[in-house]
């Protein structure tokens, strides 16, 4: 059994889980969730005045980080939420275009590669199976045995 060691975070002081190694990597760019929460709603009403649809990579360009930064900080337990719900936003945006009908594909795209969205297939099953019993093709072997002609009519040679 594996026992994990824990870590205080040099940038915090709070205990993370981890391998006792010191915390890697650059300082986060926002330091609580209500500074995001306020450079996000910052893009969507820009998104609105411009007329321009939110997207991911959009947002993450307006927050002057890159659109991986801002996945990792949906993992952080303070930004979870409101990273989450940017995500929706974008997502409820995209969505809507489908009702609308204007280039679907590309809207369907979107929706796969940013989403999880998955085209299913169905696939119903009773359980029960049907099969067809040839009684013809026994039938027929059962003549050709009798008159002593193989299948292309030829005198058979029995021993």
């Amino acid at each position: 059994m594996k026992k994990e060691i824990s870590r205080k975070s040099k940038a915090d002081g709070k205990r993370r889980p981890g391998r006792g190694k010191p915390a890697l990597g650059r300082p986060l760019k926002f330091k609580t969730a209500a500074g995001l929460q306020k450079a996000i709603d910052a893009y969507f009403d820009k998104c609105k005045e411009e007329h321009l649809p939110p997207t991911i990579t959009g947002l993450a360009l307006h927050l002057d980080t890159t659109r991986q930064t801002l996945m990792d900080y949906e993992y952080r337990d303070a930004f979870t939420d409101t990273v989450k719900k940017a995500k929706l936003r974008c997502e409820n945006y995209a969505e809507i275009q489908l009702f609308k009908g204007s280039n679907v594909a590309g809207v369907i795209f979107n929706m796969k590669n940013n989403y999880g969205w998955k085209d299913k297939r169905e696939v119903e099953h009773d359980g029960t199976m049907m099969i067809d019993v040839l009684d013809e093709l026994e039938d027929d072997e059962d003549e050709d045995e009798e008159d002593g002609k193989g299948e292309d009519g030829e005198d058979e040679d029995r021993f």
